[in-house]
């Protein structure tokens, strides 16, 4: 029985569900109090059982990031809990009118209203928890993921320019053979890298995907460098992107930058950069790119136009690859061009051996 159904079945299942839940009197006053508020499409920040009364329900450890486009108009704070919400998530509901508060709980809202007067000791610990909590941190890790595939000269070379610069190095195997991914995983071991290997080869978007997604799940991460197994990054580079990715903001986290200036995609124009020059373009290849989490988080899954791309057949049309790059730059719903953002190339911050050696150009 959700919220909306109305009468005395709906009360008997009510209770029904906060006894088999264990809501004692401080979580049955809380569902009240937001079951006299909430209206249908309303969304609700709050502890998971509510989920179980309200279709708009989202869990107290979400991230903003996750769902930046998301309104979310009631804030259900459990005082316990508050060290898992987001600190973005406190300050937004702590800007916003406070309608109910209890032992357990605080509510805040979208709507008009005002906390009864002998409610307002029980919204003190909210505050001072907010104030005793430190300025929020940009997260700091920054990880490299390389995908590959039969290529483990390449893989070995691309590892030895990553290893002491990024706090995290995985790798996922795109289905080589046996021999290979011994090889692979050796090199792997040596570097302090992690290894997945899929299999079979399913293609660079699902390696791709893999990858990403496994990182993401380490919420110590902030930005991720994806890298084919045919590059290699300068030295000290990744200190030039940190660089450049700061001076550019909160803005930035909508760019995606690139250390491979590909001849083939136009340039709109230049900047300098604390001194480092930047090509600030609409597109870029798919050898390396480099974006904060929250880009990432917005272009999964990265969709393929047919399996085990990339070959030099098997696309819509002869020479199509598989598109990655260019549904992370631009093709995507939230895509850094859709967002606002650019993408900024690093000339010379990698360097690339060519198309000849490119899976791309291989039709097996």
């Amino acid at each position: 029985m959700r919220f909306g159904s109305t009468g005395d079945a709906a009360t008997e299942v009510n209770a029904a569900l906060t006894s088999e839940l264990g809501f004692d009197r401080f979580w049955i006053e809380a569902l009240d109090a937001i079951t006299q508020r909430y209206s249908p499409g309303d969304n609700l920040l709050a502890p998971n059982e509510f989920l179980h009364f309200f279709d708009g329900n989202y869990p107290l450890h979400i991230r903003r990031s996750m769902i930046m486009d998301k309104r979310i108009d009631w804030f259900l704070l459990h005082k316990g809990m508050l060290q898992q919400v987001d600190p973005s998530l406190v300050e937004e509901a702590l800007g916003l009118p406070a309608h109910f508060a209890n032992e357990v709980f605080a509510l805040f809202g979208r709507r008009d209203g005002k906390l009864p007067d002998e409610q307002k000791p029980h919204l003190q610990p909210v505050l001072d928890w907010r104030n005793n909590l430190c300025s929020p941190v940009e997260m700091g890790g920054n990880a490299a993921l390389v995908t590959t595939f039969e290529r483990p000269t390449f893989l070995e070379r691309c590892l030895e320019s990553l290893v002491g610069q990024f706090n995290r190095i995985l790798i996922v195997d795109d289905g080589s053979r046996p021999v290979t991914r011994d090889r692979n995983a050796a090199a792997a071991s040596r570097a302090g890298a992690e290894y997945v290997h899929l299999g079979r080869n399913r293609g660079h978007a699902c390696a791709f995907n893999v990858g990403i997604a496994m990182l993401l799940a380490d919420l110590d991460i902030s930005w991720i460098s994806k890298f084919d197994d045919d590059t290699e990054l300068v030295s000290e580079g990744i200190d030039r992107l940190k660089s450049v990715t700061h001076a550019c903001g909160i803005a930035g986290h909508c760019n995606v930058y690139s250390g491979y200036a590909a001849p083939e995609h136009l340039v709109h124009c230049e900047e300098m950069i604390l001194g480092t020059r930047v090509l600030v373009c609409r597109s870029c290849s798919g050898q390396h790119m480099h974006a904060h989490r929250s880009l990432w988080e917005g272009v999964l899954p990265i969709p393929t136009t047919y399996a085990r791309a990339p070959k030099s057949v098997g696309g819509v049309f002869p020479g199509q690859a598989c598109d990655t790059d260019w549904w992370c730059a631009s093709w995507a719903p939230r895509s850094a061009v859709k967002k606002g953002g650019s993408v900024y190339v690093l000339p010379g911050l990698v360097a690339n051996r060519g198309k000849k050696h490119s899976t791309w150009a291989n039709p097996d």
